[in-house]
């Protein structure tokens, strides 16, 4: 069904995000600095100020899954 085929796709992109997130995390603290973001994730380098709404200087997955997610509503719409 659509569905079950949006939600496999939706899996294999977080999967691959969470893979990519992981690589670009040099420290391994859970969280990318623009630095970090620049040499594994460009896309979230890119847009790293827009994403770190509360200007923290760094980015946790989620936050970094929630901006895509309001990003692709907005295209939908």
């Amino acid at each position: 069904s659509a569905s079950a085929q949006s939600a496999s796709r939706a899996e294999r992109l977080h999967a691959k995000l969470s893979e990519r997130f992981a690589a670009a995390d040099q420290n391994h603290d859970g969280r990318l600095s623009k630095a970090e973001a620049e040499g594994g994730m460009p896309f979230v380098a890119r847009n790293f100020e827009q994403i770190d709404q509360a200007g923290k200087g760094s980015l946790s997955q989620d936050e970094i899954t929630a901006w895509i997610a309001a990003r692709a509503a907005e295209r939908s719409h």
